[in-house]
């Protein structure tokens, strides 16, 4: 199968944070097996990996065996050093004051010769909002809104059997800290001008419309750089006329 060549080439590490039942662990590990995919980070896991986890493994349970286990989210992000981290969720709205607007996965591009982590949150709450802030994009399977939320294990299999269709790109989506610095470019700009009554307002808007862009490193690099240009002209103006 093509796409799954393509993926393992790419990389692909799947974190689940804190599982609390040992079934979906166990069961995560099949789907992994299933379409290809042979990393597993555990973090801090809530449940024993012992018997039951290998039972529901099945063709996973050496995925399992080989699991690397971290504390935290943050330590694990720390060693691994992956290019691109994509966090799921089911809660769409959760995150939009703050955060990245979830992108459905059927749009995901991934990024060829890069590594990919993708992060699983608990099956009781999902990511929390400083785990999401840790993520370089937020990715949603589109399910029916009257219940959105997908057992973990069901998630894991969807959303890598979803990938393992996507081939590989030269396509580099932003890093969040690229993102952060257009964002705080941005705002520095509503705020400079003073004809805008509500900059916060505007500011929430364009970090929304950057997340659901999808835009690459050039494209964040080549605004940011013009918005700065602009800034520089702006305060050169306001200091010449004072």
């Amino acid at each position: 199968m093509n796409g799954m060549h393509h993926v393992k080439a790419a990389a692909v590490s799947v974190i689940l944070i804190e599982p609390e039942f040992d079934l979906n662990v166990g069961s995560a590990c099949r789907a992994m097996a299933n379409f290809g995919f042979q990393n597993l980070i555990i973090v801090n896991p809530k449940c024993k990996l012992g018997r039951v986890a290998r039972m529901f493994a099945k063709a996973g349970k050496t995925i399992l065996g080989n699991a690397k286990i971290f504390k935290t989210f943050d330590s694990a992000l720390e060693k691994e050093k992956f290019d691109y981290v994509i966090g799921t969720t089911s809660a769409i709205y959760r995150f939009r004051k703050d955060l990245n607007d979830p992108i459905p996965l059927r749009k995901f591009k991934l990024p060829a010769k890069r590594s990919v982590a993708i992060a699983f949150g608990r099956e009781s709450i999902g990511l929390k909002r400083e785990e999401a802030a840790r993520c370089d994009l937020l990715m949603t399977i589109e399910t029916n809104q009257e219940t959105p939320a997908i057992n973990l294990s069901h998630a894991v299999a969807i959303a890598l059997y979803q990938l393992s269709q996507i081939p590989l790109t030269t396509y580099e989506p932003a890093k969040v800290q690229e993102k952060k610095k257009l964002i705080d470019t941005f705002a520095l700009l509503t705020t400079l001008l003073t004809v805008i009554k509500k900059p916060n307002k505007m500011q929430l808007a364009f970090k929304r419309l950057l997340s659901r862009a999808l835009a690459s490193k050039e494209e964040v690099e080549c605004v940011n750089g013009v918005l700065r240009f602009a800034i520089k002209k702006m305060i050169k103006t306001m200091n010449q006329t004072r």
